[in-house]
């Protein structure tokens, strides 16, 4: 069964805010407001949540972005604080509208909830498989490892590792 994979959505927005020269903040997922600024810590905060409010800066301004999961991906961010400086304003739209031109048209990447019965013939199809369902890197380790280990000979377990080690695009 697939299931929506918000991260690469949400780390792809936190990526780009960063280089252009934001800081995070913090997530308020409604109940609690985390101070954090790094990304994975951020991501995982987001995306525990179907709405959280994200703050950021930049310099001496700060804003904050109504992220709701389950839009678009390119509606991601459904809100914003604009600043009142004119070309802060203008540095975030730009930066916001950067971002979300790059989801248009795009879906949300999806997820295999993992199956352990799941059978295939190669460890080159499960990674196929794996980068078809936009797993992370250890979701995809564990998921070809456990396959092959379970349906192969335990010879094909370290070519497997190999496989996904050498996967540049994962």
């Amino acid at each position: 069964m697939k299931k929506l994979n918000w991260k690469p959505v949400i780390k792809s927005l936190l990526t780009e805010l960063i280089h252009n020269g934001y800081t995070i903040e913090n997530v308020d997922n409604g109940e609690e407001e985390y101070f954090t600024d790094d990304i994975d810590e951020a991501t995982s905060l987001i995306d525990a949540t179907d709405e959280s409010y994200l703050t950021i800066s930049k310099g001496k301004t700060r804003s904050c972005l109504f992220i709701v999961l389950g839009n678009s991906p390119h509606e991601l961010v459904s809100d914003f604080s604009m600043p009142q400086d004119k070309i802060d304003a203008a540095d975030l739209e730009h930066t916001l509208i950067n971002w979300s031109d790059s989801w248009e048209g795009r879906v949300c990447p999806t997820e295999e909830e993992f199956d352990p019965k799941r059978s295939f013939e190669s460890p080159e199809e499960a990674l196929v498989y794996c980068k078809e369902n936009a797993l992370t890197w250890e979701q995809s380790i564990d998921r070809v490892l456990a396959i092959t280990k379970h349906n192969m000979m335990i010879g094909e377990y370290g070519f497997a590792a190999e496989l996904v080690k050498e996967s540049t695009n994962l």
